[in-house]
């Protein structure tokens, strides 16, 4: 009898961890394209690198613009945006693991209109890409330990995916040669067709507290502070709903002694090449190439390069 119920719950133990062992190995080889990135970005974090001239924080909006060596390859750039992610997910990124480092002279916070939409993506759940090389075992603990976050329909949803992408033999991962400096081309597809004259995606007030609180800590850390709001396709956005989104970040830079540069506010052609916009806030590649360079002209314009 007491064999019977060992065996039992030995048998009922195994279930659950065979299931987090074998869901950890399906994620990590059917990792997303942009996962992978975001473990090289985490693995920069803890490089000893000099100090740069500008480090670039946002989501996959700011990912997708800014390619460092187009803006200017005698400056020092990383681009340090994590795609999926909201101003309160970059604020514990900065207090947890950039706070008291002056990594660089300048940041560049980049916005655009979707910007302030909370985002389930969590620093608890990132933190499964730090340390990775040579340190499996003890990632594969920390996943296990992120039960506590992760749900199991949660973690199914991620090993389907998963599972999807490598029976469709799709996990090659991004073609790291096109990697510049945090930068990876998000799209090559453009041709983005839209109606126009779009509502601007409603305002997150908890995610813009996070982010003024994010650039007065910036700020008083010793960099110079820049919000770069993101150019979007010619008129998909309301005018007058841009132009209250625009002073809203003018309040804001003012507010917190940041300089607001308008890299929305470019040349009509630029904006009217649906050639270079995958959607309404991402660039292709071939946009943000272009819009980097225009960036460096921006930089200067503003007194800031």
């Amino acid at each position: 009898m007491f064999l019977n119920s060992i065996k039992r719950i030995c048998l009922f133990s195994f279930i659950p961890v065979g299931f987090l062992i074998s869901s950890e190995v399906i994620l990590r080889v059917g990792e997303s394209d942009m996962n992978k990135r975001t473990r090289e970005i985490y693995e920069e974090i803890f490089r000893n690198n000099p100090k740069r001239d500008y480090l670039i924080l946002g989501s996959s909006d700011s990912l997708c613009s800014i390619a460092p060596s187009k803006v200017n390859p005698k400056l020092n750039i990383f681009n340090l945006s994590i795609d999926g992610t909201s101003p309160s997910y970059n604020e514990e990124l900065y207090n947890k693991y950039l706070l008291n480092k002056v990594l660089a002279d300048n940041l560049i916070y980049g916005i655009s209109p979707a910007s302030f939409i909370h985002r389930e993506r969590k620093i608890a759940i990132d933190e499964r890409f730090v340390g990775y090389r040579g340190n499996y075992l003890k990632n594969t603990i920390g996943f296990i330990s992120r039960l506590r976050i992760l749900n199991v329909r949660s973690i199914l949803e991620k090993v389907i995916a998963s599972s999807k992408r490598i029976n469709s033999q799709n996990i090659s991962g991004p073609d790291f040669s096109k990697y510049d400096n945090g930068y990876l081309p998000c799209s090559t597809k453009g041709d983005f067709l839209y109606k126009l004259n779009n509502d601007i995606p409603e305002i997150n007030h908890d995610e813009k507290e996070s982010l003024r609180r994010l650039l007065i800590k910036v700020k008083s850390n010793g960099y110079k502070t820049i919000i770069l709001s993101l150019p979007t396709p010619y008129n998909y956005y309301k005018k007058e709903d841009l132009d209250h989104f625009h002073n809203d970040l003018m309040s804001l830079a003012n507010d917190v002694g940041a300089i607001l540069v308008r890299g929305d506010n470019i040349h009509k052609k630029f904006l009217q090449d649906k050639e270079n916009f995958s959607d309404n806030v991402h660039q292709t590649e071939k946009g943000s190439f272009s819009f980097s360079k225009i960036l460096n002209k921006l930089l200067k314009e503003n007194s800031v390069n």
